[in-house]
């Protein structure tokens, strides 16, 4: 017979236990609400969250995708090593530390309905960053109007950035968050309470991105949102055309210029050049480095050597630190190897979200909204990776990576309501 201080003993302990769950939860969701507005809040709370994740005495619990994200970074590593040496500082190396926010947030999130409150922290978090960017889209015009500028052309390189440094960086978020916002308001639990913060957020973020006028995220944006629709209820997309051409006609002219710009750009005010030297400037370094790229960083500093000759100089205006195209990046800076593996990470996380919707019935709301929405943001992110470095930017990666753990949280979830045999290789 134990004695009776034992059992004092192992309640002190599950309290103790009980609490670094709360604590890791608290600053798990505050790392992840906090990218919205400052990187370093966010990834001082990451470490103080990492801390705690280490000091608990229960076993981690890890996402499914650990064998391929690791594969990809010890690809990462040889690359590295390969074209600059082992002991060469490396700005994507140290970006290794943001992946750990998904680890993080899977360890700490163990129910659907702590996703749900992460998920819905970032809508909190996006509407107050959206507000704050259409006060700066007047200040903008003003400015504008006192310099006697034309409009568009003073614009383009001064966009709104809500609480970010940069509009690529702030559009990327906002996608985020509009994803996420039209998620639980087609798939997540009638309250209404959270239904009005939903209803916001997506508003709010849709107004962002337009007035933002970054073509990539106007086009996964336009991706997720078919998803979603296709998702719920497939009818619904005869809507879409229509409620696009009225957000047309009701835009500013500015907005109706950038969207006519696709097609019909405006000289080299445009990007559509730029992307295009970018695009098979990178081509190019894939086909001289196949297996292990230039190494990271290199894309910016060897740029004009694999520029192809036919290709007029000077280069159109633009920023040529990179490819403005996460896969072209990627097998530039790594080898193709390396974007094969990025591609098993993401692919995986649709085929498990995938297999748990396909099965989920009626009734698991919690379960519904965080998996469509970490699919909505999947569908999103790999769209506008076609046309920005989306995933080499910490912001939006972190942000990402919260999200797609929020789908795991909910993937176990489903897991945990089949039989055992189902999921026997859970990691």
């Amino acid at each position: 017979m134990n004695p009776p201080f034992c059992h004092t003993g192992n309640l002190k302990t599950a309290v103790d236990e009980n609490v670094s769950s709360q604590l890791l939860l608290t600053l798990a969701a505050s790392s992840t609400i906090a990218i919205l507005f400052s990187i370093a809040v966010a990834q001082v709370l990451l470490g103080v969250g990492i801390v705690v994740l280490l000091a608990q005495r229960k076993s981690w619990r890890l996402p499914p995708v650990m064998l391929p994200l690791g594969l990809f970074f010890l690809w990462t590593v040889i690359a590295k090593t390969i074209a600059q040496g082992p002991l060469t500082p490396s700005a994507q190396l140290r970006k290794f530390y943001v992946y750990l926010i998904l680890i993080v947030v899977f360890a700490a999130a163990r129910r659907a309905l702590d996703a749900r409150w992460i998920l819905l922290g970032i809508c909190a978090a996006g509407t107050l960053s959206a507000i704050w960017s259409v006060v700066q889209f007047g200040r903008r015009t003003l400015e504008a109007r006192a310099a006697g500028a034309e409009f568009y052309e003073y614009y383009l390189p001064n966009r709104t950035t809500g609480f970010m440094s940069h509009w690529m960086t702030f559009s990327a978020e906002m996608l985020v968050v509009l994803a996420i916002s039209a998620a639980f308001l087609l798939f997540g639990a009638r309250d209404r309470r959270w239904m009005l913060l939903a209803s916001s957020a997506a508003v709010l973020s849709t107004v962002a991105i337009v007035l933002n006028l970054t073509r990539g995220v106007w086009l996964a944006a336009g991706a997720a949102m078919i998803y979603l629709l296709a998702a719920w209820r497939p009818k619904w997309l005869l809507a879409l055309p229509p409620a696009l051409g009225l957000v047309y006609f009701l835009s500013p002219a500015t907005v109706q210029e950038r969207a006519i710009s696709i097609v019909r750009p405006k000289g080299t005010t445009d990007s559509n050049q730029h992307r295009y030297v970018t695009w098979r400037t990178g081509l190019a370094m894939i086909e001289a480095y196949p297996v292990f790229g230039l190494g990271p960083e290199r894309v910016e500093t060897r740029f004009q050597e694999f520029v192809p000759a036919d290709i007029a100089r000077p280069l159109p205006t633009g920023w040529y630190g990179h490819l403005h195209n996460v896969y072209l990046q990627i097998a530039a800076e790594r080898g193709l190897p390396a974007l094969i593996l990025l591609l098993w990470v993401l692919l995986s996380f649709a085929r498990d979200w995938g297999r748990a919707l396909r099965s989920l019935g009626p009734g698991r709301g919690d379960l519904q909204f965080a998996l469509q929405a970490a699919m909505a943001v999947l569908v999103g992110t790999l769209v506008n990776g076609f046309f920005e470095y989306n995933l080499g930017n910490s912001e939006p990666l972190h942000l990402f990576l919260a999200v797609s753990a929020c789908g795991y949280v909910a993937y176990t979830s489903w897991l945990s309501l089949r039989p055992a045999s189902s999921h026997s290789s859970m990691v």
